[in-house]
C-alpha cells in the first residue's frame, strides 16, 4: 500500500515513473510545511518551527527534482521558484533567531 511506504520507497517509485508515488510524496511533505507554518504564524517566538519548517522546505524541493517527469513542466518550475524563494525568506528568519539567540 503506497500510504505505508518510506521515502526512499517513494522515490524509488517516483524515479521509475510511478506518478502515484511521486503524488504521495509531495502530499507527504507539503502538509508537513504547511502544519509547521501555522505553528510559525500562532507562535511567532518558535524558533524550531521555522528550522522543522526549513527542512521541510529542502525535502520538498528535493522530491520535485527527482519528480520532475511527474509534472508538467510550467508547474514544477512555478513551484520551485515559490519553495526557493520560501526557503530564502525562512532562511533569513532562521538567521536572524540565531543572532539573536548569541
Amino acid at each position: 500500500m503506497i500510504q505505508e511506504q518510506t521515502d526512499e520507497n517513494l522515490i524509488a517509485r517516483t524515479l521509475s515513473g510511478d506518478r502515484q508515488a511521486y503524488r504521495r510524496l509531495m502530499e507527504r511533505h507539503y502538509r508537513t510545511v504547511y502544519r509547521l507554518c501555522r505553528g510559525v504564524l500562532r507562535h511567532s517566538e518558535d524558533a524550531e518551527a521555522v528550522h522543522e519548517m526549513r527542512v521541510g522546505i529542502r525535502r520538498l524541493r528535493a522530491a520535485l527534482r527527482l519528480g520532475k517527469a511527474a509534472l508538467p513542466v510550467r508547474r514544477r518550475e512555478a513551484l520551485a521558484r515559490e519553495l526557493q524563494w520560501l526557503g530564502r525568506e525562512l532562511g533569513s528568519v532562521r538567521d536572524l533567531d540565531v543572532q539573536l539567540a548569541n
